[in-house]
């Protein structure tokens, strides 16, 4: 049965329990605005031990962020080692970038199912995924519709536990320029007081920490867990 529970992200070692080793976590989407603020987190974690393919390594990228270059349009040629404690997935584009509905697609969808049933397939038994507020396979909205989808699409994967996080808009410094972004966060500033509290921009600092802790969950079963919650 899927639960939200209260409280979950003020108090992660309580779910992830004693911690004798150091983690294997990998981490896909690790130079996205959420992925990098994760990777970064899990560097200096010294109960993480971080793997991270990567289309390409960044300059400032160190050993502790563990990256290796991967060539996603050919994972199936690749020596990547996908047996780990758990899999954060922060993997997402957008429709200018993609340029089609099938490019978005490939990515939010197809590559996210991907590198998870990869995963799940080489005995990881735990997988945190970034997806969307008010996320639905029966949306009327071709972007949540995406993402509702996805979420369907990794619980048939068979994940023991399965922690699934739903932010609303993603407040933080991105590497490319994202206007319509940009300007749903000013919007969102200037009628803060008027927005509903689930509907508040999330700063994808907190969306990284709960999907660290989300991807060292040891309980059994899905979790949800709210935009309000996240932050």
């Amino acid at each position: 049965m899927t639960t939200e529970p209260q409280g979950v992200l003020q108090r992660p070692t309580e779910r992830v329990g004693a911690v004798p080793d150091r983690h294997r976590v990998i981490l896909v989407g690790a130079t996205g605005l959420v992925g990098r603020e994760a990777a970064q987190q899990a560097a200096d974690n010294p109960y993480i031990g971080l793997a991270c393919p990567v289309r390409q390594v960044p300059p400032d990228a160190t050993e502790r962020h563990g990256m290796s270059e991967v060539d996603f349009d050919d994972l199936e040629a690749s020596e990547f080692d996908w047996k780990a404690d758990g899999i954060a997935i922060s993997l997402g584009t957008t429709m200018k970038s993609a340029g089609s509905r099938e490019a978005f697609e490939a990515v939010d969808l197809g590559l996210v199912i991907d590198v998870a049933r990869r995963a799940r397939e080489a005995g990881t038994p735990t997988c945190a995924v970034v997806s969307s507020i008010n996320a639905s396979a029966r949306s009327g909205n071709f972007y949540l519709r995406t993402k509702g989808r996805m979420e369907e699409a990794l619980r048939a994967l068979g994940f023991p536990t399965l922690v699934v996080l739903r932010p609303s808009l993603l407040a933080g410094q991105r590497r490319e320029l994202r206007i319509g972004e940009q300007l749903g966060l000013l919007a969102a500033a200037v009628f803060r007081p008027l927005v509903p509290e689930r509907y508040r921009a999330v700063p994808a600092d907190a969306v990284a920490r709960a999907l660290l802790a989300g991807a060292m969950d040891r309980l059994p079963g899905e979790r949800l867990i709210r935009s309000e919650d996240i932050r």
